[in-house]
């Protein structure tokens, strides 16, 4: 998976990288998710809702009233290398 890290303001452009969260945000994640940081393996399929946290964690960071249900409505053709049919 190409690194969600970050938004590109202009484009919308999400980047999903585990390897870019803070340690807060890591601990966030395995909070919501029950999935470990050190568990992600590079280029390995993620569990929708890690995903799902990963988005709503990176997109917090330029909007602070982003939410899970915001993220929850993200379709998958908006991820980086969304699921090939």
């Amino acid at each position: 998976m190409e690194p969600v890290n970050s938004v590109d303001p202009e484009s919308e452009t999400l980047t999903l990288d585990p390897n870019e969260l803070t340690l807060g945000e890591g601990e966030e994640f395995e909070e919501l998710t029950g999935v470990t940081v050190a568990s992600i393996k590079p280029g390995a399929a993620l569990p929708v809702k890690a995903l799902t946290v990963l988005v709503y964690l990176i997109r917090r960071r330029t909007d602070p009233s982003y939410s899970l249900e915001d993220a929850r409505k993200v379709r998958f053709a908006e991820l980086p290398q969304g699921p090939k049919a």
